[in-house]
């Protein structure tokens, strides 16, 4: 008998899933983002990556939402190259909502998120 992918499937099934939200925001910032590197910069590749490691991050939030520190109110924070995805959590009824997808340089203290 394989234990380990015994072991495997039973924990799996224990994991509490989240279901993601995003905001009108969050997809605007997104567009802009990825259109920005795409043709301003000239870089296809870039904004492809870019494109596919914030979709790893954000399914990373499915089931672990908690690991990120809270930033600003109950916003917290997933940092993907210099973008950082500002999201909050509902435990209650297990939904990550997305908020923003902001440029690290940018002051975000004025922002509404």
């Amino acid at each position: 008998m394989n234990w380990i992918k015994l072991l495997r499937k039973d924990s799996a099934s224990n994991i509490k899933k989240y279901r993601i939200e995003q905001s009108i925001s969050y997809s605007i910032d997104l567009l802009v983002t990825l259109n920005y590197i795409k043709d301003q910069l000239s870089n296809d590749k870039a904004s492809e990556k870019l494109f596919q490691l914030i979709n790893e991050a954000i399914e990373s939030l499915k089931t672990f939402p908690l690991s990120h520190p809270i930033i600003i109110g109950d916003f917290r924070r997933v940092i993907v190259n210099n973008y950082s995805i500002y999201y909050s959590v509902n435990e209650r009824r297990k939904i990550v909502n997305i908020s923003r997808l902001l440029y690290n340089g940018r002051d975000i203290s004025k922002l509404q998120l």
